[in-house]
């Protein structure tokens, strides 16, 4: 994961966890946990302060 644009990265999730792990992130045990409400993405990252973003699907 990386915060400049245009850089790719791979992982995995689990449907049953709601959870996503990013592969070579750097980070040991980096685990972020997500929810679909409606037709909102939402991923919340592992931080001190609420760290989430919000991915909509636009028609």
């Amino acid at each position: 994961m990386s915060t400049e644009t245009g850089t790719g990265s791979a992982g995995t999730y689990s449907e049953t966890e709601l959870s996503i792990t990013p592969d070579n992130c750097g980070v040991s045990a980096f685990v972020m946990t997500y929810e679909i409400a409606g037709a909102n993405l939402i991923v919340s990252y592992p931080c001190i302060e609420a760290c989430r973003e919000k991915y909509v699907v636009v028609e």
